[in-house]
């Protein structure tokens, strides 16, 4: 145990103290290697293959439910503005390119290694993965241009209605709140 000689104002004496106590912690004990908390490696590797199993679910609801937000956007604009038929036909459109984009995005995401397992137990021999960096890079850039479509969609109906300049602008701004 060190000893801290202490002399000095009220705050060296409370440094010193603080650097005492922490001196005293069980973390500065030495422990033989046997009992260290990393020396199992299988335990380590059951945890991260078990983080990788969920990262893998987890990209597959990130991605249903993304489908779902958007998909309820599409059905709002189409309650508000569906009297028009080329309106119509643009929402079915739009949600047709959401509907495929979330069928790519999660066959690619299950499916980013072959075998399957081979993402979370890279010790499978002859597996591989696509560049993941490169696929979340993208996936992002794509995601951006379908929700600046949808959150764009309503521009147009917004400016054929019958209101004072002031209003339409307005509601515009109500309607691309979504874009912050």
């Amino acid at each position: 145990m060190a000893l801290v000689h202490v002399t000095g104002s009220k705050s060296e004496k409370l440094d010193s103290a603080v650097i005492r106590k922490s001196m005293e912690g069980p973390s500065l004990q030495r422990k033989p290697p046997s009992s260290s908390r990393h020396a199992n490696s299988s335990q380590l590797s059951h945890n991260t293959n078990k983080t990788l199993q969920i990262f893998l679910a987890l990209q597959v609801f990130y991605f249903s439910s993304s489908l779902a937000f958007k998909t309820s956007l599409i059905l709002l604009y189409y309650r508000i503005f569906g009297v028009i038929r080329w309106f119509r036909w643009t929402l079915a459109a739009a949600w047709t390119i959401v509907l495929l984009y979330f069928i790519v995005d999660l066959i690619v995401a299950i499916f980013e290694c072959t075998p399957v397992a081979y993402y979370w137990d890279k010790t499978i021999k002859g597996g591989t993965c696509i560049n993941q960096d490169q696929f979340y890079r993208w996936n992002g850039v794509a995601n951006l241009l379908i929700d600046f479509m949808i959150l764009t969609l309503s521009i147009p109906m917004i400016w054929r209605l019958n209101l004072a300049y002031r209003q339409k602008l307005s509601l515009s701004g109500i309607f691309l709140l979504g874009l912050l």
